[in-house]
């Protein structure tokens, strides 16, 4: 994985237990589709999308663990132009599917 983003896995992971959160899956996916923002951190039920993602910072994790406990915070992805504007044809399975099984998520 680039960027890091095994490491933004595991502090997320981290995170997500010592709040105690539960029913909240963390899982690796390929293309999100903003290569210059990685690493990105997706929550799809909230069309949310953070960019930039620090492992090494409570505060970029705090962030993505905020949001998911409720709060917002992010890149909203259903009416961000550069998203809203993609007609998802070869990488219509973007963020479903997990590069180190080839299953999608």
């Amino acid at each position: 994985m680039s960027l890091d983003a095994e490491r933004v896995l595991e502090s997320l992971q981290a995170r997500i237990n010592e709040r105690g959160l539960t029913g909240v899956a963390v899982k690796r996916v390929g293309c999100l589709r903003l290569c210059a923002g990685g690493p990105l951190v997706e929550i799809p039920e909230k069309g949310q999308l953070f960019e930039n993602v620090d492992p090494t910072s409570p505060e970029s994790i705090d962030r993505v663990v905020d949001a998911l406990d409720g709060g917002d915070g992010g890149r909203q992805t259903a009416e961000d132009p550069f998203f809203s504007r993609q007609m998802r044809i070869v990488l219509a399975n973007s963020g479903l599917v997990d590069p180190e099984t080839w299953t999608t998520t």
